[in-house]
């Protein structure tokens, strides 16, 4: 379940929510997404390595649903494979 999550905003990007597991950030891949501009959140995840992606266990008004969240590695790899103008800008906010 998800319990320590922190959302980051920006007026130019809007959201971006992230979690610790184990010690470790993870950034909820649809926010990811949406920032750069990637429709299908799912195929662009589906393309990185099986241990730069977790399904996170939430509790919604829907229910329990399960968010997919991505390394900081993976992060960037999203960021570079972007085409997008706001890639860029995006990636000098996160570092």
């Amino acid at each position: 379940m998800i319990k320590d999550l922190k959302i980051f905003s920006n007026e130019d990007f809007g959201e971006v929510r992230t979690v610790v597991k184990n010690g470790e950030v993870y950034f909820i891949a649809k926010d990811v997404c949406n920032v750069l501009g990637i429709g299908n959140s799912r195929e662009a995840v589906s393309q990185l390595d099986d241990d730069e992606r977790v399904s996170l266990a939430t509790d919604t008004l829907g229910g329990k649903q399960n968010l997919t969240a991505i390394t900081e590695p993976a992060l960037y790899d999203l960021i570079l494979r972007s085409r997008k103008p706001n890639a860029k800008k995006f990636k000098k906010w996160v570092t």
